[in-house]
């Protein structure tokens, strides 16, 4: 796994966060029916909750290379399904589209508003893929104006920590 000190990750204007508990992981756990990749509870145990400055990834698909940001990833300290924080993995869990399967769990959000996921369904094999609301203009004329495209970034999530990297200047 990538050493996480390269990722340089810092607190979202808060107090850092301690380590989730075993408990708070087994509530995760219960409410998704599957258990978190070790990778995932590595960076949470090194950072729970954070924003990286290496925060950009790439990815290509059939419309070319896109380039996305990385606001920030959740953190998980919900002792019950009663959270009020917008920025817990629990609380994006209960309020997000009830149409997106249980076992794909929110694990971080664009600045745009964007929501990346873990996809720990049967097909997703703990692949990382990425909501983007809205048809982006890359993708417009192929598909439906009010479509939300589901993006496949990364096959786990410890590939997807290797693919961030800074933000390239513009030229």
């Amino acid at each position: 796994m990538r050493d996480l000190q390269e990722l340089g990750l810092q607190t979202c204007g808060r107090d850092v966060l301690p380590p989730p508990t075993a408990q708070q992981i087994a509530l995760v756990e219960e409410i998704i029916g599957r258990p978190l990749p070790q990778s995932y509870l590595t960076f949470l145990r090194f950072c729970n909750g954070c924003a990286p400055r290496l925060d950009y990834f790439t990815v290509e698909n059939e419309w070319g290379e896109h380039g996305y940001l990385v606001a920030a990833f959740y953190h998980i300290s919900a002792k019950t399904v009663d959270t009020d924080d917008s920025s817990e993995v629990v609380w994006q869990y209960i309020n997000g589209d009830p149409e997106i399967p249980d076992e794909i769990v929110p694990i971080a959000l664009t600045p745009f508003g964007d929501s990346i996921y873990l996809d720990l369904t049967e097909l997703g094999d703990g692949r990382v893929v990425l909501e983007q609301h809205g048809l982006p203009e890359w993708a417009s004329g192929t598909l439906p104006a009010n479509t939300d495209l589901v993006i496949y970034v990364a096959p786990s999530f410890e590939a997807f920590l290797d693919l961030l990297i800074t933000m390239p200047e513009e030229e």
